[in-house]
């Protein structure tokens, strides 16, 4: 069997972040494809941060963005996992993380007074409701879309990897980057080896086409290594 191909379709930094954790974790040269299939481009503030009690980040590219646009670094803010949070506190904010995914950061919330009015900072696309996840009962929740996530086409490269004849290990961090992925998946030639960050995730992937899908036990970077780790013992690589 050929050595395996790592393919890493998130934002060329962070799929390098990842690539390094790959190697730290495994101890292993993948020779990874870094073929983004959306950009980060991010979007003006239009809301006054100062206005609000807190702020709220489910993700480091809302984090970045809202540093990118205001000064302002004096307000609580409650994130989604460890690294958004580790985001926040770098940037100079006090950070309360979730420790999980959207649902764990909606409990979280739900324990705030109605009184309180918090700015939700996200992407354009966003994987569930936070808002309708709190409901009528909890904090006060204004989202403002301080990033969008432009789609970009699959390089040559990544159409050549998954053409082949190697097997090809991809973990897929969002839904949207499943569906972005799904018609170079469902024409691939090249076995495939899914890591998908959350249900939702595999649930936009064409099961048809995939040789092995693995769930991350949790949704975040740590999760999607233990999830490459399951595909590895698969002993598919043998």
């Amino acid at each position: 069997m050929p050595q395996p191909r790592l393919l890493l379709s998130r934002p060329r930094a962070q799929s390098l972040e990842f690539a390094a954790a790959v190697k730290a974790r495994f101890g292993e040269d993948f020779d990874p494809v870094i073929a983004p299939v959306f950009e980060i481009v991010f979007r003006p503030l239009q809301a006054n941060p100062a206005e609000f009690d807190g702020w709220v980040f489910t993700s480091r590219n809302g984090v970045a963005g809202f540093v990118q646009a205001s000064a302002h670094r004096n307000r609580r803010a409650w994130c989604v996992g460890d690294a958004t949070a580790q985001a926040a506190r770098a940037a100079g904010m006090a950070a309360q993380s979730a420790g999980g995914a959207l649902p764990d950061l909606a409990r979280l919330l739900a324990d705030l007074s109605t009184q309180t009015r918090l700015l939700h900072l996200c992407g354009a696309h966003q994987a569930g409701d936070l808002a309708a996840m709190l409901g009528p009962y909890g904090p006060q929740l204004t989202r403002q879309v301080i990033y969008d996530q432009e789609a970009q086409p699959i390089s040559a490269q990544a159409q050549a990897l998954l053409a082949g004849s190697a097997p090809v290990i991809a973990p897929v961090f969002s839904p949207r980057s499943a569906r972005l992925l799904a018609p170079a998946f469902e024409q691939a030639r090249a076995p495939l080896c899914l890591a998908a960050m959350s249900p939702a995730v595999a649930s936009a992937l064409p099961v048809q086409a995939a040789w092995e899908i693995v769930i991350a036990p949790q949704a975040d970077a740590p999760g999607m290594l233990e999830a490459m780790g399951k595909l590895l013992s698969m002993g598919k690589f043998a």
